[in-house]
C-alpha cells in the first residue's frame, strides 16, 4: 500500500508540473513566438519603446 501512495504523489507532482508547463506554452501560442510575447507584453505593460522609434502622446483636452 504504501508503494503505490508513493506512486500516486509522484504522479500527481508530475500532473502538476504539466499543467504549469501547460500554462507557459499556452500563453506563448496565443501570443505567437516567445520574442513577439516578450515585446507585446514590454509595450503593453511597461510602456517599452524600440531605440529608433517616435512615440506621440495626444495631449488635446477631452483625450
Amino acid at each position: 500500500m504504501k508503494e503505490r501512495e508513493k506512486t500516486a504523489e509522484q504522479v500527481s507532482a508530475q500532473y502538476e508540473q504539466q499543467l504549469a508547463e501547460n500554462e507557459r506554452l499556452q500563453k506563448v501560442a496565443d501570443g505567437g513566438s516567445q520574442e513577439e510575447y516578450i515585446e507585446r507584453v514590454a509595450r503593453e505593460k511597461l510602456g517599452y519603446v524600440m531605440p529608433d522609434e517616435k512615440v506621440y502622446y495626444d495631449i488635446t483636452p477631452g483625450n
